[in-house]
């Protein structure tokens, strides 16, 4: 068993299910090339799955063809040369904001300071591929707020009606703009924000105060509150760039449930009399 994968197994113990160990000649004759021992020994101990829901583990695959590959990064869709071009990645799995999780080339230490000795780099491929990103996003309009309301929840009573308005950077927090028709009880109020990627929801931060200045209600998310692995300008960027991506905004406040009782509403379609008190709005 590969050191990396029997210290492991004393923290996280294998499944009993995981099955046979994997065709890796069979692998091997499908790319062109053997993933490495680690992996390898990890999917013989564990088998194709997910930890937490965080990342998931799956079949080393290529995607696309003769035009090269298209995959998830931080960055947004990257298209990556065809497989097996220098530089041409293999995705052996994903990450809960539905992320490609890749490999490309192994140098041991020892090999790679005896290319740099001799005044190779072995990774101009890869550094010259990302600075041609970043010359890209720096010739690109970079999106720093985003105004362009959102929709009502279909399960949501009418009556009132919250609706997000917006949300961008400010400083080093993300900022999210709401509004309100309704007249608060309180002067702070409390807001939960999530935000949804392809796989499902990757932050929900609750307790937000909400300040209602105006009827607008604004919500500040620090740095600290971020633990989607992205900073919020790369979170922002894949949020206005890939269609998967979905804010929602809940808040709470006994005049809602007031409100709505005014009206003969006393629970939602799926509502629980529980969340006869709090409203929510979504985006986009």
């Amino acid at each position: 068993m590969h050191p990396v994968t029997a210290r492991l197994t004393a923290l996280l113990p294998a499944p009993s299910t995981r099955g046979k160990p994997q065709p890796w000649e069979e692998i091997k004759a499908d790319l062109g090339v053997l993933p490495p021992r680690d992996f390898r020994d990890f999917v013989d101990t564990y088998g194709y799955g997910s930890l937490d829901g965080l990342i998931s583990v799956v079949r080393p695959r290529v995607h696309g063809g003769e035009t090269g590959q298209e995959l998830r990064t931080f960055h947004g869709p990257v298209r990556f040369p065809p497989w097996p071009a220098e530089g041409s990645p293999l995705a052996w799995g994903t990450t809960q904001a539905g992320y490609d999780l890749l490999y490309s080339r192994y140098i041991d230490v020892r090999t790679e300071e005896e290319l740099e000795d001799a005044g190779e780099d072995p990774w101009e491929y890869v550094d010259d591929f990302w600075d041609g990103r970043e010359r890209e996003r720096a010739q690109s309009e970079e999106v720093t707020w985003v105004r362009r309301p959102g929709r009502h929840r279909c399960d949501n009573p009418p009556v009132p009606r919250l609706t997000v308005q917006g949300f961008g950077l400010d400083g080093d927090d993300l900022s999210v703009s709401v509004t309100l028709d309704l007249e608060p009880t309180t002067t702070q109020l409390m807001a939960t924000v999530r935000i949804g990627g392809p796989n499902g929801d990757v932050l929900r931060s609750t307790g937000l105060p909400a300040l209602p200045p105006n009827g607008e209600l604004t919500l500040r998310l620090a740095g600290r509150t971020n633990g989607t692995g992205m900073s919020w300008r790369e979170l922002l960027h894949a949020m206005t760039h890939e269609p998967e991506w979905s804010l929602s905004v809940s808040v709470t406040d006994p005049g809602i449930g007031a409100a709505r009782v005014e009206q003969g509403i006393v629970t939602g379609i799926g509502m629980h009399e529980s969340g006869v008190d709090t409203a929510w709005g979504t985006w986009p």
